[in-house]
């Protein structure tokens, strides 16, 4: 796989990867403290679904800020968080389906159920993909306003 990043980009990727990875820890002690500290239960899946997607999350936006999701000249992004971002809202609209007529709770018997984090997973999906697309907007905006005769 070839990807083509300058220097900057590679700066500000590994700057978004820590990021990520201090994301990574702060939401599992945010779990450890939940569920041990204050006795409060999650479903396992609900639990590693938390720990996957915050973190992610954080590195993507990361990246997107910094205009390092993409390599020079790629336009691959496009496509992949346009299909992501749909996937995110379908993720919400089936889980928010589900809770309405009472096939799925978000807490059940004092436990946060996998549809809490099934609602994490589509949110953090969207914001990405929405992050993305503003991103998009904005450089392409500051492109053609660039671009314009002063006077």
């Amino acid at each position: 796989m070839e990807h083509n990043f300058d220097e900057k980009q590679i700066y500000d990727r590994g700057k978004a990867f820590q990021l990520g990875f201090i994301a990574a820890l702060v939401t599992t002690v945010c779990l450890f403290i939940i569920t041990d500290g204050l006795e409060i239960k999650i479903d396992s899946y609900a639990a590693f679904l938390f720990a996957l997607w915050i973190p992610v999350t954080v590195c993507s936006i990361a990246l997107i800020a910094k205009d390092a999701y993409d390599g020079v000249n790629s336009t691959k992004g496009r496509l992949v968080l346009g299909i992501y971002g749909i996937a995110g809202v379908m993720i919400i609209i089936l889980t928010t389906a589900k809770l309405c007529t009472g096939a799925e709770r978000i807490a059940e018997n004092g436990c946060i159920t996998s549809s809490a984090g099934h609602l994490v997973s589509g949110l953090c999906m969207v914001a990405t993909a929405a992050v993305y697309w503003a991103k998009q907007y904005a450089n392409a905006k500051e492109y053609t306003d660039d671009e314009k005769p002063m006077g």
